[in-house]
């Protein structure tokens, strides 16, 4: 990796203190730190995620802007990483009508950590991208960062052919790769223990068998999540979901006990408690039951 990739990736990295903090600190953040911050784009009064030396997370806020450095004032402790435990790499095909920035936004929200736009057969062409605005796609992940307090900025590459994408290290060294192929594949096997991830969506239309088969050939499977047909933008979402809830920290009915988990995976519900002792009201003003 050459010196612009390396500065490249420290600064999408957490922001973090050389110190150990506490909310009410105040610290002074000099050099790579602050050069993170301003590539973060975050202004004077306004929120971002900030680490410690420990590792912990806190919202801290940018009292002023100083020669060669910024004040920040430590004001909230964060409860939970946030960021995902699996590291995500989407390569979306490129949708019409500026959808790219939906898929993109949404994506970061979720703590998507690398995003390929690429060409297929049936995506947006490269003699038609300019139309989808690939420039301001970073500026949409930078925005989606502040908004989601998320401590990591992900990597946004510019649109390249599906080869390529499939020749990036984000994609080859994922651990689990998923193909994205429509109703009728098999749905998505947990395997324990995954750091890092990747899943492949397709255009409107979808894959060519011949592009099917060269992501196969690069360790993709193909899964099913549905038995419906999904537009591009929702089987981003819906896909990323999934492997989060599989491998990452997309936790949901914490509360419910592993029978009630199975109940719900066949399509019923937990049974209701019982209300108070007073009598059913009798139905009225139905045809089938005439009025006393």
């Amino acid at each position: 990796m050459d010196t612009t990739s390396n500065r490249s990736a420290f600064l999408r990295e957490p922001i973090t203190a050389g110190q150990k903090l506490s909310v009410g600190d105040e610290v002074l953040l000099e050099g790579p730190q602050l050069h993170q911050l301003c590539f973060r784009q975050v202004r004077g009064g306004e929120a971002f995620t900030l680490r410690d030396a420990e590792g912990r997370y806190f919202r801290a806020r940018v009292s002023e802007y100083v020669p060669n450095g910024a004040r920040c004032a430590v004001f909230e402790t964060l409860a939970a990483s946030p960021e995902p435990e699996v590291s995500i790499t989407l390569l979306q095909a490129i949708p019409a009508r500026e959808r790219m920035f939906w898929i993109i936004e949404k994506a970061t929200e979720l703590g998507v950590d690398c995003i390929i736009p690429a060409f297929t057969c049936k995506s947006v062409q490269p003699d038609l991208v300019h139309k989808e605005k690939p420039h301001r796609w970073e500026h949409v992940a930078l925005r989606a960062v502040r908004q989601c307090r998320r401590a990591r900025v992900p990597e946004v590459h510019q649109p390249i052919s599906l080869a390529e994408a499939l020749e990036l290290q984000a994609w080859k060294n994922a651990e689990m790769k998923w193909l994205l192929a429509g109703p009728g594949k098999h749905p998505p096997a947990h395997h324990p223990s995954i750091s890092t991830a990747a899943i492949a969506v397709g255009p409107e239309g979808g894959w060519t068998e011949e592009e099917e088969d060269l992501l196969m050939r690069s360790g993709a499977v193909p899964v099913s999540l549905t038995g419906r047909i999904l537009r591009a933008e929702t089987a981003a979402v819906v896909g990323i979901a999934a492997m989060l809830m599989l491998y990452g920290d997309l936790h949901i009915c914490s509360a419910q006990t592993d029978a009630q988990h199975r109940l719900f995976n066949h399509g019923f519900s937990p049974p209701t408690p019982p209300d108070s002792e007073a009598p059913e009201p009798k139905r009225r003003n139905h045809r089938w039951a005439p009025e006393e």
